[in-house]
């Protein structure tokens, strides 16, 4: 199935490169895809221990560890439908397609403004993009082992189509309303205030950003581990030190690594390569200044056992830099179905790094 949903997307961006527009069965195909991929998941939960917790605790009605939001959703769900495993992932999965629908109609109408950049494109066809830059490995991790986040960082996506287009009122709302999901996502909205400070970032000046970023992460942070300084100094203040408890302090069971992984080196090199993109666009100039936020996220709470929960809030915003690169007339197609495709190829290593061969099966 994951395979059959690799062809179809990549089949479906060939179409939209060459036609700037797509049937919709092709996309109804492709969503069918992944909702059939999320179900083939509840069948492994014995090895995806976050969905065997979620799915438990949802057919077993035990929901007050969670944030309100996700406790009214499930409960709508169970109201509806009962207590069926496999109905509650297919509508999980199907919330965060159509919350990428949403943040792909707010990109669409900015978009439709600068038509001397960007070519010319339905939602639809939009949708399809922005679906297929997340699908892969971001899509499948939301909907087999971070529920709550997987939920909460769709719905960021529309308050990041917000923030990059200059509606920094509508994207606060709209992460507030994703803290009631996921309390990590009060992260984000710390951490894209920084665009109402910045106008536009140049390449010397991401460059310089990006050094940073690395040496702190990949040298310094074996000496000096930021989350663990952090929690040090923050847990002086009361009022703080129960929340960075849980944010900052590895669990009993694990053992904190200061050491990067393959995963932190892809993401910086994700970075290294968006620096090379049309920065003279102010939506793009904004969209990597968000993922760069999740860079930054990364080497502050370095040495924290939730230093990736933290980035991963943002760093799968790189969709968005992805879909206007995409959509930018200044590259060839030869280069779009290039970056694609070892995009989609690079998203299903990390899928089977994560999940194990069975996703392929």
């Amino acid at each position: 199935m994951y395979l059959l949903m690799f062809m179809i997307g990549y089949v479906g961006m060939v179409i939209i490169l060459h036609n700037n527009d797509i049937h919709r069965y092709f996309i109804y195909a492709f969503v069918l895809c992944f909702v059939l991929l999320a179900n083939f998941h509840i069948d492994g939960a014995a090895e995806l221990k976050d969905l065997e917790f979620y799915i438990h605790y949802y057919v077993h009605d035990y929901d007050s560890y969670f944030e309100i939001g996700y406790v009214l959703l499930t409960r709508i769900v169970k109201f509806f439908f009962g207590h069926n495993p496999y109905v509650f992932i297919s509508i999980f999965a199907l919330l965060i397609f159509l919350l990428v629908v949403a943040a792909a109609r707010i990109c669409s109408f900015y978009l439709e403004k600068d038509e001397a950049t960007y070519l010319p494109m339905n939602n639809l066809s939009r949708s399809f993009c922005l679906f297929y830059f997340v699908c892969f490995y971001w899509g499948c991790f939301f909907v087999s082992m971070t529920l709550r986040v997987g939920l909460a960082t769709a719905m960021l996506y529309s308050a990041t189509a917000f923030a990059i287009n200059k509606k920094m009122f509508y994207c606060y709302l709209v992460a507030a309303a994703s803290v009631f999901f996921h309390s990590s996502c009060i992260v984000f909205i710390l951490g894209v205030s920084v665009l109402l400070f910045v106008k536009n970032v140049t390449a010397k000046q991401f460059y310089i950003w990006f050094s940073i970023i690395v040496i702190s992460r990949f040298v310094l942070g074996y000496a000096f581990p930021l989350g663990k300084l952090l929690l040090n100094l923050v847990m002086h203040f009361e009022i703080f030190s129960h929340y960075f408890e849980y944010i900052l302090t590895p669990k009993s069971s694990e053992a904190v690594s200061y050491a990067p992984s393959l995963q932190d080196l892809l993401y910086c090199l994700v970075g290294f390569l968006l620096i090379k993109g049309n920065l003279s666009s102010r939506i793009y100039n904004r969209s990597v200044v968000v993922y760069f936020m999740g860079l930054t996220m990364g080497m502050i709470f370095q040495g924290s056992s939730i230093s990736m929960r933290l980035q991963w809030i943002f760093l799968s915003m790189m969709i968005f830099p992805l879909l206007l690169f995409f959509l930018d007339r200044n590259y060839s197609v030869k280069t779009k179905l290039a970056v694609i495709f070892s995009y989609a190829v690079l998203e299903e290593i990390m899928a089977i790094r994560q999940f194990g061969w069975f996703i392929l099966v």
